[in-house]
């Protein structure tokens, strides 16, 4: 009997406090678990987002051995328009982006063999008049896209274009910036990164109602801009010390236009997600922003999923995370809003302290 009685014992339940004592263990082990699973998570995606930004450098440094310069940050507009309303008209404005350059350099060419009448120099029209199912643009490019953006809400963007308004070249009106959406199409290929137009791109002469006394944004001209040819040889800052392409997540915004022909909502209340066939290059001017929630900060900033930093490709071939920056003109000189302005322009010849953004 005392045998019995031992080996049944052996195989007796756990009681409530043995039980509630393993859960608890379990609990703590978890939360220690989770944050270190999220940060192998994080540290990959980061990862493969520099690796992507990599490719598009390289890519724009080969386009640049077939042609004799980098690619154009978009094809938009020659001269400047001066009704941003009406900004799709006139020979071979084709709205295409940098990135829709680089297809054949990131081993897209299926993608690229779908448009031949565009790199017709003599074709008239917009890149979806020629793919008028817009096949082309649906395409999601697994390198354009930075792995921490999980978001695919709703609207793309068809085109971002900056201007000088009626002619205005100076003054407190002088600047401007629109983006074109399709309201009604919410399946366009997104994409993550834009190139670097410097402050506000070419069109941006002087000071705007956003900018401090006498700000001249016409100093800080970038690598890619509308119909831009410029050499890597070019740039007089040094490429070490000059971006070219930035991460960006998109959101709404107040200065969104909807498409003329299509029926809009309200755009301050879209996700407007940049697509690579017409986003091609935007402005540093309103800074490095925080996400500041699932959606995006807004079209007009650069801004990642990332903590605490953007990734950031510089024309020598080096990518590195920039801290997010302060968004306001009117600071002092040699706040972190005037380092970014000084490394998106190649031409500035300001000597600032880089390291205040560098991670």
């Amino acid at each position: 009997m005392t045998r019995a009685r031992a080996r049944l014992s052996l195989f007796r339940g756990f009681t409530l406090i043995e039980l509630l004592v393993v859960i608890a263990i379990i609990a703590i082990l978890v939360g220690l678990l989770l944050p270190a699973v999220q940060k192998v998570r994080e540290a990959a995606a980061r990862t493969t987002c520099r690796n992507n930004l990599k490719q598009l450098g390289l890519a724009a440094h080969n386009y640049q051995s077939n042609y004799g310069n980098l690619p154009p940050g978009y094809n938009g507009p020659e001269p400047n328009v001066h009704d941003p309303g009406n900004i799709f008209t006139g020979g071979t404005v084709h709205f295409t982006g940098v990135l829709w350059y680089l297809l054949p350099y990131v081993e897209q060419n299926a993608v690229w063999d779908q448009m031949p009448n565009m790199k017709s120099s003599t074709f008239v029209g917009q890149w979806w008049s020629v793919n008028p199912d817009w096949t082309m643009a649906h395409t999601n490019i697994k390198v354009y896209v930075c792995p921490a953006d999980t978001d695919d809400r709703q609207h793309s963007a068809a085109c971002l274009h900056t201007y000088a308004p009626n002619g205005i070249t100076t003054g407190p009106n002088a600047a401007g910036a629109v983006l074109y959406y399709f309201p009604n199409y919410s399946a366009l290929g997104k994409t993550n990164y834009l190139g670097v137009a410097g402050a506000l791109g070419r069109d941006a002469i002087t000071s705007s109602p956003f900018d401090g006394p006498g700000e001249n944004l016409a100093l800080y001209e970038g690598v890619f801009f509308n119909n831009s040819k410029v050499k890597v040889e070019q740039i007089r800052d040094g490429s070490s010390s000059t971006l070219m392409f930035l991460e960006t997540l998109g959101g709404g915004a107040p200065w969104t236009k909807p498409w003329p022909q299509l029926p809009g909502g309200n755009p301050s209340n879209l996700n407007v997600k940049h697509t690579w066939a017409g986003s091609g290059a935007f402005g540093t001017k309103f800074g490095l922003v925080p996400p500041q929630g699932p959606g995006g900060p807004g079209w007009q900033f650069f801004s990642s999923y990332h903590v605490g930093v953007v990734n950031a490709y510089f024309a020598d071939g080096s990518v590195r995370p920039l801290q997010f920056s302060d968004t306001s003109q009117r600071n002092p000189a040699g706040t972190s809003w005037r380092v970014l302005q000084s490394l998106s322009g190649r031409n500035d010849q300001i000597v600032m302290n880089a390291s205040m953004l560098l991670d």
